[in-house]
């Protein structure tokens, strides 16, 4: 979006071969995978930006995903939105989530910020981090969400707990007790949610200022902070703190230590690593933010290929760095000046779909690869994608119609088959696939069928579905297929849906008859009020169990069980709804 929307997304790669059950990690936090962790900072991970994330939408992670990342970074969250939809697709996509706290409950909420209560922030917290186990970050079971990593407790906190922390007396100190206290709140909030299963790590991500103020390793970037905090953890009464919980144990092994830099990678081994195995022997560290826009004015000047390649071998050749989140995803065009040179993504003027957003509507505007003097002759995400060894996007169609997104109609069959891909095709025909109640079971057969289709072919969307009613044999029919809330769709569209519905509903079906159990968000309503429907007086799936692309006729197996307790499957044979 242009214009003055936050809304960021970056993405982080930690990146690492071997497992490290030696290190001070978590259960939650075992092998990362052939590269460890390559991550971004990324865009609100609330339901109501899924038209950017969603695969109805932009599908942001499903980009970042295929840039090679396995791990997203988050700015700051609202803990009053459910962040569940978000961190279920992040999953779906092989991706790790790092979600952060914003500055509100530190130095922005009014009355009552860590700021104006001595630097104790474990109320703050306690609250804040409670309403986000409560909001998505714990599954039924009371489990953290699997997608979940890391929890970042606050960035850049020496350049805020308090203003000027690294450079002022009492600055350390009053830093040192914020974390600690804040941690304390967030273990708090665990025990009272009574969390099993394996556990996150915490982080505070630290800008990569020298402290000056602080008594030991006051003379490199970032490792003063680190020092001072371990010192802060390890005994809390020195900062005049008395935690509740037992932060010293948290600290020995559910810490990360993270910072943030501008700074190119040949100069990290000298001023960071080479000091930070020493003294921090056992806790892992990650860089939160890594982009140095620079490059190629320094002396000597450094293309970001070459830059990205010395991070990552310095990744792979010492025990204890994890990896960097490259900054950022897309430009922050709402921050302007030389912020605006960050970002791989700019922004074009094809509208991929519209997100209404706490009473505004915005448009959700396509992605343009960007360069800069860093990458001659190539884009931002190339290079990214060689450095983080991802299977690559294909930029020619991100300023186009979308199979995914399009309406199942004839006017969005036009708009895939005149492309002229019969992958893109067969991306459309496997949702009207989806929408009959069926899985694809042939991928490589559902791209020749759909190669029959493209533009020129002479064949309509009629004839697709048609095609598709006689059931091939590179389908699954399901006789237990029902008319559910789409799980692609976004919870405003099934709310517009529900409220059409019940407006239009014929004088034998009652809205008033949802059941509590499935009253708890739109989509569970959708569950139980739209299959009901269909069976009453549907027909045509694609037509009767649509609205507006918020309904889907489904698979069970497509819907992973969610929508099993508050639907009903309908009894009829797709031959009897088409034919």
């Amino acid at each position: 979006m242009k214009g003055g929307e936050p809304l960021e997304i970056t993405a982080l790669l930690l990146r690492h071969e071997r497992c490290r059950s030696e290190l001070r990690t978590s259960a939650a936090e075992a092998c990362i995978g052939r590269f460890g962790l390559r991550a971004f900072p990324v865009i609100d991970q609330n339901k109501a930006a899924k038209p950017m994330w969603g695969p109805r939408g932009r599908q942001d992670l499903q980009v970042i995903r295929d840039l090679g990342a396995n791990a997203v970074r988050l700015y700051g969250n609202n803990p009053n939105q459910s962040h569940r939809g978000f961190l279920d697709e992040a999953h779906q996509n092989d991706l790790q989530v790092i979600p952060g706290a914003s500055d509100f409950p530190y130095t922005q909420m009014y009355p009552g910020r860590c700021l104006d209560t001595d630097f104790d922030c474990f109320d703050q917290i306690r609250g804040y981090y409670a309403s986000n186990l409560a909001g998505g970050f714990l599954t039924d079971a009371q489990e953290y969400h699997p997608a979940l990593r890391y929890f970042i407790l606050v960035n850049e906190p020496d350049l805020k707990l308090p203003g000027g922390a690294t450079v002022t007396p009492k600055g350390p100190e009053r830093m040192v007790k914020a974390i600690v206290s804040a941690l304390d709140g967030a273990l708090e909030a665990e025990k009272e949610a009574n969390i099993s299963g394996p556990l996150i790590n915490f982080t505070a991500t630290f800008s990569y200022a020298i402290c000056l103020a602080c008594d030991d390793l006051n003379y490199t970037p970032g490792l003063g902070q680190m020092a001072a905090l371990e010192d802060g953890m390890l005994h809390p009464e020195r900062y005049g703190y008395e935690p509740r919980n037992n932060v010293s144990e948290a600290y020995r092994t559910r810490w990360t230590h993270s910072f943030n830099t501008n700074n190119p990678a040949r100069d990290l081994e000298p001023q960071f690593f080479s000091i930070y195995g020493n003294r921090f022997s056992s806790t892992p560290v990650f860089i939160g933010e890594y982009h140095n826009t620079l490059l190629a004015y320094l002396q000597p000047p450094l293309t970001l290929a070459e830059d990205l390649a010395q991070v990552l071998d310095l990744a792979d050749s010492t025990e204890l760095f994890l990896g960097i989140s490259f900054f950022q995803f897309q430009v922050a065009y709402w921050k302007g000046g030389s912020e605006e040179l960050f970002g791989l993504f700019g922004l074009g003027h094809f509208e991929v779909a519209t997100m209404p957003y706490y009473g505004h509507d915005f448009k959700v505007w396509c992605l343009v690869p960007r360069m800069s003097p860093a990458t001659p002759n190539t884009t931002l995400p190339a290079v990214l994608t060689e450095a983080y060894g991802g299977p690559g996007i294909d930029t020619e169609y991100l300023c186009q119609p979308s199979p995914d997104v399009v309406p199942l109609t004839q006017v969005g069959f036009a708009e895939i088959a005149a492309q002229g891909s019969a992958e893109r095709l067969a991306a459309f025909a496997r949702r009207v696939v989806q929408h009959l109640g069926a899985e694809v079971n042939d991928e490589a057969a559902l791209v020749s069928f759909a190669d029959q289709f493209l533009v020129g072919s002479g064949r309509t969307f009629s004839n697709l579905v048609v095609a598709i009613s006689y059931k091939p044999a590179w389908a699954t029919f399901s006789a237990d297929a029902r008319c559910v809330a789409d799980p692609a769709a976004d919870a405003g569209q099934v709310g517009q849906a529900i409220s059409w519905l019940c407006g239009h509903a014929p004088a034998n079906f009652s809205c008033e008859d949802v059941p509590a159990s499935c009253a708890g968000d739109a989509f569970s309503t959708g569950d139980w009020l739209f299959s009901r429907w269909y069976r009453l007086a549907g027909e045509d799936p694609l037509q009767d169990c649509n609205f507006g692309g918020a309904a889907l006729f489904a698979s069970p197996a497509l819907l992973r069980g969610r929508a099993a307790r508050c639907s009903e499957a309908d009894d009829r044979r797709l031959g009897e709804v088409l034919v």
